[in-house]
């Protein structure tokens, strides 16, 4: 998680160069903000797809994360670990987003958190 799209775009950059260098995996990078209301709705659709089909990195902001864990377009019963990145600028969307999770079923498996 990271607090601004341009920082998202540069991460998920550098994850699909490692792969196309030989450590193989499937990322997606997921942020909002879109001020038209159509693109946002197809940016959306595209993000739930890719995840759909699975994913083994997600790099996004908070806010379009927390839009599709409110959604159900994305659960994080598979989650490993979450990485958040500039905790000082996420600290105010952070505890929205743990108070959010917090109100979603607890499932078994190992989530951690990391910063």
């Amino acid at each position: 998680m990271i607090a601004v799209t341009e920082l998202v775009q540069q991460v998920h950059r550098v994850s699909r160069a490692l792969s196309r260098a030989g450590l193989r995996h499937r990322s997606l990078a997921m942020t909002g903000g879109e001020k038209d209301d159509d693109k946002r709705a197809r940016s959306f659709r595209t993000q739930a797809d890719c995840i759909k089909e699975g994913v083994d990195l997600l790099v996004a902001t908070p806010g379009r994360l927390l839009e599709h864990l409110r959604r159900g377009s994305m659960k994080l019963e598979a989650t490993n670990a979450v990485v958040m990145d500039e905790v000082d600028v996420l600290c105010g969307e952070c505890k929205l987003f743990l108070r959010d999770r917090r109100k979603t079923p607890a499932t078994p498996g190992n989530n951690s958190l990391q910063s």
